[in-house]
């Protein structure tokens, strides 16, 4: 993710984390701290861009996580994906962003030439930084900084039933020649079955898009 310096001189983002693939977390430096008796309770506000089960899942893990950490409270505020970017910038210029921000890497360029964040350092996180694989630290590398830590690193996989494969006596194929072969011979209209099926969404469809060349824009 990114670590944040805002427009303003007084305005500082202490982290931020990048999602391994596409998205990183922010951590702003505002004082949520609330003294209460001997120790200190902190109150982070966390805009989330997740949806579906990631965002349960995500739910879960938070909640794990206070119940751990006594004086530690999370607050997270859902924002829609497409419209967080635009958000984040808006608000920092006016020096108010959340505590923790989770947000695509593609930002991050932006987020830089603007001014609105700035690099981890790298002493204090000597520890983290050393345990990041380096496909994901490029990611997270620009100008011979680091902006963030990695919050997810994508791998992707093809799933088959084990069962309809012995009922049509097909193995898994070796290329997408025998995939496309294999696909047809698992297809049974009559029994609503089809021997491919994909999320009908961007982020599934592109890994073949790409994969096989193709792009969304020519050179010119």
């Amino acid at each position: 993710m990114v670590m944040g310096r805002g427009f303003f001189s007084s305005f500082k983002l202490r982290f931020v984390f990048f999602a391994g693939a596409s998205f990183f977390f922010i951590f702003g430096c505002g004082d949520n701290t609330k003294s209460g008796g001997s120790g200190r309770n902190v109150e982070l506000v966390f805009w989330n861009t997740m949806s579906g089960l990631e965002a349960e899942s995500l739910s879960t893990i938070l909640d794990e996580f206070m119940a751990k950490n006594q004086g530690i409270k999370v607050v997270t505020e859902q924002v829609p994906f497409f419209q967080a970017q635009a958000r984040f910038e808006q608000t920092a210029k006016a020096g108010i962003v959340p505590d923790v921000f989770r947000a695509d890497r593609f930002w991050v360029t932006n987020f830089i030439n603007s001014k609105l964040i700035e690099p981890l350092e790298e002493s204090s996180n000597s520890r983290e930084l050393s345990d990041i694989l380096p496909a994901a630290r490029e990611v997270v590398e620009k100008n011979g900084k680091i902006w963030g830590f990695p919050h997810t690193v994508d791998c992707l996989a093809l799933f088959y039933n084990k069962n309809h494969f012995n009922e049509v006596r097909v193995t898994p194929p070796d290329d997408f020649d025998g995939f496309k072969k294999v696909s047809h011979s698992l297809t049974d209209r009559s029994k609503g079955r089809y021997g491919f099926f994909m999320n009908p969404d961007g982020w599934w469809f592109e890994p073949f898009f790409l994969g096989f060349g193709g792009r969304y824009f020519d050179g010119n």
